[in-house]
């Protein structure tokens, strides 16, 4: 509590945005995702991209755990229901991405401003794929453009869309 001139306080509080304030601000296109069925004819679950159990992947393997996109350098912000796009403007992370569950747990998206051991991070798992946003989608900061070959990468196979469901994406942003 600060008391400013003319008999005005200023007040600062702090609030997670995560659980009922989530439920109740976040948009209604973010609804709840059933499991996602692979290719296989499986179901893939965090413990199956090794989430839960921290194992390594084949390296051959094109299934990652997370995201990180490296959004340092183009002025992006933070925001609750980001946007990543690949260079002609097709979303490929957002709201109709997630499931409301993992949303309102623990958000869309986690924002750092360090890159530096990201891959070990729990939200991203032993296996996230690293992506360089472009830039910033027009005039709205919080939404990142990304490369028409990173964004390949995440709609190769199925089983990426796990992670995005489950919204383990961090992106780094300049301190």
């Amino acid at each position: 509590e600060d008391h400013q001139p003319g008999g005005r306080v200023e007040v600062k509080g702090q609030m997670s945005l995560l659980g009922a304030l989530a439920q109740l601000v976040l948009p209604e296109s973010i609804k709840q995702v059933d499991s996602i069925k692979s290719i296989n004819g499986g179901t893939m679950e965090a413990s199956d991209l090794g989430i839960t159990e921290r194992r390594t992947l084949p390296a051959e393997s094109n299934v990652y755990t997370g995201l990180i996109v490296d959004a340092r350098g183009i002025g992006a912000k933070p925001a609750m229901v980001p946007l990543l796009v690949d260079e002609s403007g097709k979303e490929i992370y957002g709201s109709v991405f997630v499931s409301r569950e993992y949303a309102v747990q623990q958000g869309v998206c986690m924002y750092v401003s360090a890159l530096e051991h990201l891959d070990q991070h729990p939200r991203v798992g032993p296996k996230p794929l690293v992506v360089k946003g472009l830039s910033t989608l027009f005039d709205r900061t919080c939404d990142i453009v990304i490369s028409n070959t990173d964004a390949a990468k995440l709609r190769d196979m199925s089983a990426n869309l796990s992670f995005l469901k489950q919204c383990r994406v961090v992106i780094v942003l300049d301190p």
